[in-house]
């Protein structure tokens, strides 16, 4: 069971994302909330808020859980996911997945944003497709990534303009500036609109560049990613293993596999690891 956050009881569950879910779904959000955005930005907020969509996803994967038939060869996943999130110099992670398994990359992304929660003390900006099949555009998912920001960061208001705007290319260019002011966090992007995926693929090889920036990256891809090849150690790539029948003696190996990782970004900027406010 878990104990106090940032802590996993010996006698820990076997499905962290569905054992989570046995709190309250009117929990307070994780990131902050949008009351504190200074009313001259309010065009800034989403049409659907974050938590809205983390606790809707939640329920989805409670009620239907695509990972009860663990794939036994999920080790390749879990090690890229150990050295993504315990190597303080791994910047990026891609996660590439097909179309048509976009219930499981969800399914998936929504447990390491919920651990990294549960098991640090490290803020998760994120963005999660819809499960009921909700198109989500790019403005939204790019207004919801800077809200979470602006959330955690409020002086980071300032960079917001008052004259809205829904501008794709300005957003963009507001997210990029947003982002890289982020700090001791990490940002999962799982969206199944494509084009607002290679977007932000490039946002987040773009602030990378700068390895002093301390964030990490996790993005799904729905489609082959076209990664430097010189960012080896920096960035990793996993494809999403396939289903495979059930074999119920691969929950205990799966809880092992998670108690492993370790969240960290940079040393010099998360050695207390201490929630920024």
């Amino acid at each position: 069971m878990l104990g106090k956050e940032g802590t996993v009881c010996p006698s820990a569950p076997s499905n962290p994302v569905c054992d989570s879910t046995e709190k309250s779904d009117t929990e307070e959000p994780r990131n902050g909330t949008t009351s504190g955005i200074n009313q001259s930005i309010d065009w800034i907020k989403p049409s659907k808020g974050h938590e809205e969509r983390f606790l809707e996803c939640k329920s989805f994967t409670r009620r239907q859980p695509s990972w009860d038939n663990w794939p036994s060869n999920a080790n390749i996943l879990f090690n890229t996911l150990q050295r993504w999130i315990s190597n303080p110099k791994s910047c990026l992670l891609t996660l590439e997945a097909r179309p048509v398994d976009s219930k499981r990359a969800r399914d998936i992304s929504l447990e390491i944003i919920d651990f990294i929660r549960l098991n640090s003390q490290f803020h998760v900006i994120y963005t999660l497709s819809s499960p009921t099949g909700e198109n989500d555009t790019t403005v939204d998912i790019l207004k919801n990534l800077v809200t979470q920001a602006i959330s955690i960061l409020p002086n980071l208001q300032s960079l917001i303009p008052q004259q809205s705007t829904d501008n794709e290319d300005q957003l963009l260019d507001l997210t990029n500036n947003i982002l890289r002011q982020s700090k001791n966090c990490f940002i999962v992007l799982e969206t199944t609109n494509t084009n607002c995926a290679d977007q932000l693929l490039r946002i987040c090889l773009d602030i990378i560049q700068d390895r002093n920036i301390p964030v990490k990256f996790m993005l799904v891809t729905y489609q082959r990613s076209q990664l430097d090849g010189k960012s080896k150690g920096i960035v990793e790539s996993v494809n999403l293993p396939p289903s495979q029948p059930r074999n119920g003696r691969t929950v205990g190996k799966r809880q092992v596999l998670w108690r492993r990782l370790k969240p960290q970004i940079l040393d010099s900027q998360a050695s207390g690891k201490r929630r920024i406010s």
